[in-house]
């Protein structure tokens, strides 16, 4: 502390730095000041240098940097002001319920996401695990990038220890589980390590469709038609339709999930005439399958179509 104290007075007597950006960028060494100024940086695109960076900001903000460093140098800890450290997020969650619950975490968590330049996302049904809804799995993201990332987050920088360095790269997912929950972590192949979980009940379902982010768009338009209960009647019809067998048939697509509607598709199902499913073949498929939906406890909330076409039968299950 004492080193950057005189650091500092020598930096004023000589008055060597071209603007305050050069001034922080040489103190970024010392951790504390590291968080003050990744607290106002943090939405600036991580390639840009950090002395411009701090340049670009505001006025402002520039004197709030130079304040807050001024008096951490004057002071030291001890008479930070005591309200810094939960403020570092954005979120208004308090750090000890983010980690409990998750929610405030995600945020930053879907930060990193934008700046890591995943802004438009769709769900990948390929990869989407059985026990879940939606799932958003980003490959071969460079491990260095995500912890460099991570560091700048005060609610994140503790899972930076669950990156594997002796690895070039890691995979990042966040989705919706069968049963609401919505879930987030790290992925190496196929072995998830989470960082947090949240029920999505619908002030959550409320908050998540008012973030701002690129990278939670998708989401956004996902849950702004689903309630809590739609999510886990959902639930319930995806793990029964993994067990339904509509007769022999060759392979069966993955389940996809689009405007209220789940769709389950079935290749080589029954007799076909010139690519054309057979007439009382198709009538006897949808006569089975609706008595087997009659049969489930959730068969009195959907709507069902079946269509027929190019080898494949698709059973269309919609919310009411």
């Amino acid at each position: 502390m004492e080193m950057i104290k005189k650091y500092l007075e020598f930096m004023k007597e000589n008055n060597n730095f071209n603007s305050i950006g050069e001034w922080v960028e040489s103190l970024i060494d010392d951790d504390y000041i590291k968080n003050i100024v990744f607290r106002y940086t943090k939405e600036i695109d991580p390639s840009v240098n950090l002395s411009n960076a701090v340049n670009v900001l505001d006025k402002e903000t520039q004197k709030e940097i130079e304040r807050q460093i001024n008096n951490y140098l004057k002071n030291g800890i001890e008479e930070k002001d005591p309200t810094f450290i939960a403020s570092v997020e954005l979120n208004p969650l308090m750090e000890s319920e983010a980690q409990s619950s998750g929610k405030g975490i995600f945020t930053s968590f879907l930060k990193v996401i934008t700046a890591l330049g995943f802004k438009e996302n769709s769900p990948n049904w390929e990869k989407c695990p059985n026990d879940f809804l939606f799932y958003y799995y980003f490959d071969n993201v460079d491990s260095e990038s995500v912890k460099q990332l991570f560091n700048r987050f005060k609610s994140l920088s503790g899972y930076v220890d669950m990156i594997d360095y002796q690895k070039n790269s890691i995979g990042i997912y966040f989705g919706i589980r069968s049963d609401a929950y919505l879930e987030y972590g790290f992925d190496y192949e196929g072995s998830k390590l989470l960082i947090g979980q949240f029920k999505l009940l619908q002030s959550v379902i409320k908050s998540i469709c008012q973030l701002d982010l690129k990278s939670a768009s998708s989401l956004k338009k996902i849950l702004v038609n689903l309630t809590y209960q739609d999510i886990l009647t959902f639930g319930e019809i995806k793990k029964d339709m993994l067990t339904y067998r509509p007769g022999y048939y060759e392979k069966r697509s993955y389940p996809i999930i689009e405007d209220r509607v789940i769709s389950f598709g079935y290749f080589g199902i029954s007799r076909w005439d010139n690519g054309k499913l057979d007439d009382d073949e198709f009538k006897s498929i949808k006569k089975y399958f609706n008595s087997w939906l009659l049969s489930r406890k959730w068969g009195g909330r959907i709507l069902m179509n079946v269509k027929a076409f190019s080898f494949w039968v698709y059973f269309n299950i919609k919310l009411k």
